[in-house]
């Protein structure tokens, strides 16, 4: 008489293996670029360069991340700041969870990597005319300082 073994279950034996290689790889951090190396000119209403002004790069990943990261810097004699390249990093897990977050807000939510330039300081502010979503690599912009609207004389 001969007891014959039960067939295998690969599944008690693979099941578990590929639940640990799900959770690593999720949660394994990735590096992304989450914001440019963005060159910005500040320039007055009548083309020349606005030393010492301040200058702010704003940027976030709504896909992987609930905080807005800032930077700024002070323009040169020139009117000119560099914005070095800025990396994040998130986990798959942390893009599901964010990107599910997100899309809960309906019409009005924002998706993926967004960055924007501007200037202030010394009586004036200027607004660069783009704003990045993920590409380029570098950007260039050129902004247009003056008074506040709030503060301009009004024409008659």
């Amino acid at each position: 008489m001969t007891l014959e073994r039960p067939p295998l279950n690969r599944w008690r034996i693979f099941g578990p293996l590929l639940a640990a290689v799900v959770l690593i790889v999720g949660a394994w951090p990735m590096t992304y670029l989450a914001s440019p190396r963005w060159e910005v000119w500040v320039l007055n209403d009548v083309g020349q360069p606005m030393p010492q002004i301040s200058v702010r790069l704003v940027y976030q990943n709504y896909s992987a991340e609930g905080k807005s990261h800032e930077v700024t810097l002070t323009a040169d004699e020139n009117g000119h700041v560099l914005f070095p390249t800025h990396y994040e990093q998130a986990s798959i897990f942390q893009h599901l969870l964010f990107l599910m977050s997100s899309a809960m807000g309906g019409v009005h939510a924002s998706f993926g990597r967004h960055a924007h330039v501007f200037a202030f300081g010394g009586g004036y502010e200027g607004f660069a005319d783009t704003d990045w979503e993920g590409n380029p690599e570098s950007m260039q912009s050129r902004i247009g300082g003056h008074p506040p609207a709030f503060e301009q004389p009004v024409k008659p």
